[in-house]
């Protein structure tokens, strides 16, 4: 469980800004649940937890997400008053976590499991079972992102202070430093296009293979490093000067990223 501290703080907060008089078991503490009142106006109740990693895992731009949930076992003995009240309790419960979200875990709709009674000791309890899927974003090294994606040898995050490239631009190295590639006798040429801007100074280079560009604007085929604006593609072959073939666009958002070196056809 120590790798769910961040969900226990997450949940625990939104219970106590939101919900009263509840005692919370979690597994592996000393709990012992409450005494039954015998009082249908005020029955005795209590939560139990579950948060599992269900291992499902995308790679977002510099995040890693995991899908997983929290199973809620909502006890409330019997006390005359039917599941009316019971159902009640349960939808508020439900609606505390519903599309509930902090900057690193994001809770989906939660919905009810099959419900029968529980017995504990020698106490019988009403007893509902929800489950709430959540996503949890775990910020992690260049590396392990990279190889979470199966994309280390065709990607790599670089770092440079004010780096000034933006996304879809064609970007290569000279002396030590990364610029907008640019067709000309001085370059630099090419060495990917920079697909995603992770901020001012850390940028992910593409080097080779498809890329998913939202909106990227080229129409579909060939795409050659521009011979007067740096860091840009265009779809009209050169026929003279240095030409290199950088890409093709497959449809309005992927992109085939190439190896090609550059020529000059003087």
């Amino acid at each position: 469980m120590s790798g769910f501290a961040n969900e226990r703080t997450v949940i625990g907060t939104l219970l106590n800004g939101n919900w009263s008089t509840t005692t919370i078991e979690w597994p592996g503490v000393n709990f012992t649940p409450p005494s039954k009142t015998g009082d249908a106006s005020d029955p005795a109740a209590w939560l139990s937890f579950e948060l599992e990693n269900v291992f499902a895992e995308r790679l977002t731009p510099h995040w890693v997400q995991r899908d997983c949930a929290v199973e809620v076992g909502y006890y409330e003995e019997i006390a005359g008053q039917g599941d009316r009240l019971m159902r009640q309790r349960i939808d508020t419960l439900m609606g505390i976590f519903r599309e509930a979200h902090t900057s690193t875990i994001y809770f989906d709709e939660p919905y009810l499991e099959p419900s029968q009674p529980d017995i504990s000791g020698d106490e019988e309890w009403m007893f509902a079972q929800i489950r709430i899927p959540y996503r949890r974003f775990s910020d992690v090294s260049t590396d392990e992102v990279l190889t979470l994606a199966g994309q280390g040898s065709t990607q790599m995050v670089i770092t440079e202070t004010a780096h000034g490239l933006s996304e879809t631009n064609a970007a290569g190295l000279a002396s030590g430093t990364w610029q907008k590639a640019i067709a000309d006798a001085s370059g630099p040429y090419s060495n990917g296009l920079v697909s995603t801007v992770i901020d001012a100074d850390t940028f992910m280079l593409t080097t080779v293979g498809t890329v998913r560009l939202e909106s990227h604007g080229w129409s579909e085929g060939k795409l050659y490093l521009d011979q007067s604006t740096a860091g840009a593609l265009t779809s009209s072959a050169p026929t003279t000067g240095v030409v290199q073939h950088v890409a093709t666009a497959v449809d309005a958002n992927r992109v085939i990223v190439h190896e090609y070196l550059p020529a000059d056809i003087t």
